[in-house]
């Protein structure tokens, strides 16, 4: 599949992951629980990491993106946003990725669950969900970024779908809420040529 965006994107139907409900985030939804949106992001992350309300809804305007929000009955707890590498070259890390400019990589851009529900699977539901989305369209790799000492709940749901250290970016963060540091990191969706499979 073209995942530049010159073929249609197949429509992602609704599945139940864990025990939370996993929609296609689109423009529709987006703009129905936009101030909900908005305030997830403000709660999710400290400022330094923190997205406006420009850069999500760029993300999801992009072709060939794959966005997500989880519910539990009518509560949104948490959303993903992911879009081809080649949208981000803002972001540090990008530009050196052996993948970029082969448009074949999703870039994981935001992943953000509600107080109140961190810990209880929505992360992982999300990430499963962006992962199985992603393979079905044809993408080779996922990449994403997490900080160090801070988003290491993110990490460990990586680590457990096989994400591995692409480029540990130093001093990326200026703030005091903790480590400055950086992994950059790649989920592979398809085994890679010479590769030995085993039971």
């Amino acid at each position: 599949m073209d995942v530049s965006g010159k073929t249609a994107r197949p429509a992602v139907r609704p599945r139940v992951v864990g025990e939370a409900l996993v929609r296609d985030l689109d423009a529709p939804l987006f703009a129905e629980r936009f101030r909900e949106i908005l305030d997830l992001e403000e709660t999710g992350y400290e400022p330094t990491r923190r997205h406006t309300a420009e850069y999500l809804a760029y993300v999801l305007s992009r072709p060939g993106r794959l966005c997500f929000a989880a519910f539990h009955g009518e509560r949104l707890t948490g959303f993903s946003l992911a879009a081809p590498l080649e949208f981000f070259p803002m972001k540090r890390g990008a530009q050196d990725d052996p993948g970029w400019g082969r448009r074949d990589t999703l870039f994981s851009a935001d992943l953000v669950v509600a107080e109140g529900w961190r810990n209880s699977g929505v992360a992982r539901a999300l990430k499963h969900r962006q992962v199985e989305a992603a393979r079905a369209a044809g993408y080779r790799r996922i990449a994403g970024r997490n900080r160090v000492g801070v988003a290491d709940a993110m990490w460990r749901v990586n680590l457990s779908l096989g994400a591995y250290v692409v480029h540990h970016l130093r001093d990326e963060y200026v703030d005091d809420v903790g480590p400055a540091d950086c992994l950059y990191y790649h989920i592979d969706l398809v085994e890679e040529a010479g590769a030995t499979g085993g039971a």
